[in-house]
């Protein structure tokens, strides 16, 4: 049996698609850095959220996966998977880097106030145990992408909740690649997340 056009024309008039390069991201204060924003030496503080909608490239929306165990449901006999809960996938943000060095500075500073490491391999870090909880907390308490329809209207918004940086990696310096523009990635870990 051939493939009928018509019924997929109709189907994508009706309910349309969603192109994955219109969206924009924004990523809220965490509580620790609103005390360091007004000192003249973290002045990039405050401009991380005015370029951050013209930098991140590309970004991946948070999903679920069952976390399974493999068991015999009668002792013995043949192994089944069981679910026994669900664990959230980290989301990566791809930002392009900035002379000033904004994104670099507060990423690595949300790393560091995170989880207390200093810029030498002899160090260790420690993970601070207060990092998600209250007013001096490390983690953001909202990170929102908003995708949009070809018209700019918003068409789901994810609100990921009590999240904190797991990652952050800049592209490779290299001579050859005299055209690329360099880049940032950042993993997030959160708590929580709704779809609206």
């Amino acid at each position: 049996m051939g493939f009928d056009l018509q019924p997929f024309i109709e189907n994508i008039a009706k309910y349309d698609t969603v192109l994955s390069s219109k969206y924009d991201v924004t990523i809220a204060l965490p509580p620790i850095m609103q005390t360091k924003a007004s000192s003249s030496d973290y002045s990039f503080i405050n401009t991380f959220n005015d370029i951050l909608p013209f930098r991140a490239i590309s970004c991946s929306t948070p999903g679920a996966a069952f976390l399974m165990t493999e068991t015999n449901k009668w002792g013995i006999g043949p192994r089944i998977k069981q679910p026994y809960n669900v664990g959230f996938a980290d989301i990566r943000m791809t930002f392009l880097a900035d002379t000033q060095g904004v994104i670099e500075s507060y990423c690595n500073l949300w790393m560091n106030l995170t989880y207390n490491y200093s810029f030498s391999a002899l160090s260790q870090a420690t993970l601070l145990t207060s990092y998600r909880k209250g007013a001096t907390g490390c983690a953001s308490p909202v990170v929102s992408i908003n995708k949009y329809d070809r018209q700019g209207q918003i068409v789901s918004t994810y609100l990921l909740t009590d999240v904190i940086p797991t990652l952050f990696v800049p592209s490779p310096l290299d001579w050859n690649a005299t055209d690329d523009l360099a880049k940032f990635t950042l993993g997030l870990n959160y708590v929580t997340y709704d779809i609206q």
